[in-house]
């Protein structure tokens, strides 16, 4: 199983998978793959802070429908 986690933790740093693919691949939900990343202190997001500003920058421009 080790074997399958350390893959799928180097295919997701990579991004060549997402965060739920690489856990599926490591036979965990993604939950669970996310604390066991945590027990390494290994990063489960990959977003740097322009990111984020950029896709709140986006979101300002979409209109929340009325109730």
């Amino acid at each position: 199983m080790a074997g399958h986690v350390a893959t799928a933790q180097i295919e997701q740093e990579s991004k060549k998978i997402t965060i739920g693919v690489a856990a599926r691949y490591a036979g965990m939900n993604r939950c669970e793959f996310e604390q066991y990343l945590a027990q390494y202190n290994v990063p489960c997001s990959l977003l740097e802070y322009d990111d984020v500003i950029a896709d709140l920058e986006k979101m300002k421009g979409i209109a929340v429908p009325a109730r």
